[in-house]
């Protein structure tokens, strides 16, 4: 495809459940007609969805660290 887009294009919103987001967003972007774009690019990282939960497995490692160490 040139760079000068003489085809017609469509712009479609996908919401993708969390639990297969990575491997639909990998499967959609191996297609080479499709350009990825990012709605929370304008968010910091610690204002996304996932921060909470990547705290929380933060904890959780670092309790199980102490655990085995002590043991």
């Amino acid at each position: 495809m040139s760079q000068l887009r003489s085809e017609d294009m469509n712009l479609f919103q996908v919401t993708v459940p969390r639990d297969h987001d990575w491997d639909i967003i990998s499967e959609f972007l191996s297609l080479e007609f499709v350009h990825y774009i990012d709605l929370t690019s304008h968010k910091q990282p610690h204002q996304l969805l996932y921060t909470d939960v990547l705290r929380r497995v933060e904890e959780t490692t670092k309790k199980i660290s102490y655990i085995e160490d002590t043991f």
